[in-house]
């Protein structure tokens, strides 16, 4: 957390929210630059806040399950080009998703013998993932609550999101409506949110 506070040039006396979402967890940090000495405030992580880990791989699945169902096709998990096929192609509608201009990402499966080629709506996409995000705010304000209890009341002056996964909009967007009492003063979405590439 603290590098990726360094490597976004972060200002003396911001507070910063780290979210990194990589492919299999979630590390969400609070980190201040105190005249240029970066503190940890709070650590959280998915594991120890809601007993289970979080990451891209969770998307990927929403999406697949959701070709399986509108396709109607007969999954066979034991299948493995079958599987590697649904996770490329997984990821690849995950990034597509992450275009604001993608509103439908079709789904066809060539190995499959059965069901038909599957088009999958953002919305449907964001609906099928509400209890992932739900998880992932569990463990923003988890960190949030701990920095608070040794601070006081702290402002997240930039939100910093790391990891691929973190990409996906529907996370910036959820991010920004639950923390916008939390966001500093005269910043808009995109001045707040800010991905290490």
């Amino acid at each position: 957390p603290t590098a990726a506070a360094i490597y976004y040039g972060i200002n003396t006396g911001e507070t910063v929210l780290v979210f990194d979402l990589g492919g299999g967890t979630l590390d969400v940090s609070v980190v201040r630059n105190n005249k240029g000495k970066f503190e940890v405030l709070a650590f959280a992580s998915d594991k120890n806040t809601t007993g289970r880990h979080i990451g891209g791989i969770d998307w990927d699945e929403v999406l697949i399950e959701l070709a399986v169902n509108i396709g109607k096709w007969e999954r066979d998990k034991n299948n493995r080009a079958e599987e590697g096929w649904f996770k490329e192609y997984a990821e690849k509608c995950k990034k597509n998703f992450s275009n604001r201009k993608v509103i439908i990402a079709k789904f066809a499966n060539p190995l499959m013998s059965t069901g038909r080629p599957a088009e999958i709506s953002y919305d449907e996409f964001v609906q099928m993932s509400n209890t992932l995000l739900d998880d992932c705010m569990k463990v923003v304000w988890d960190a949030i609550n701990k920095a608070e209890k040794e601070c006081g009341k702290i402002i997240i002056d930039r939100c910093v999101m790391a990891g691929g996964s973190s990409n996906l909009r529907m996370i910036k967007s959820r991010l920004s409506k639950e923390l916008s009492e939390k966001i500093g003063r005269n910043r808009n979405e995109d001045e707040w949110l800010n991905k290490v590439e």
